[in-house]
């Protein structure tokens, strides 16, 4: 079973997390699918004291959303 897993997980990695599965992916990326509404709307956020996390904290708040953070 380990095996199996093993090799899907092999596939994925190549088909996703490589340049040219980046290139692959980007062919299809939209800007448009980014403007997302979120008034009204409330969000939790894990690992939002930094990084990554607190740019989609913030990022949601300047969209009107409540965000209830998840830090340590």
């Amino acid at each position: 079973m380990s095996l199996l897993r093993n090799t899907v997980w092999l596939v994925k990695g190549l088909k996703e997390y490589t340049n040219s599965g980046f290139i692959t992916a980007s062919k299809n990326f939209t800007e448009s699918d980014l403007d997302v509404e979120c008034n009204g709307r409330s969000y939790m956020i894990t690992g939002s004291n930094s990084g990554i996390g607190k740019q989609t904290a913030l990022e949601i708040l300047k969209r009107g959303g409540t965000v209830h953070m998840v830090c340590r």
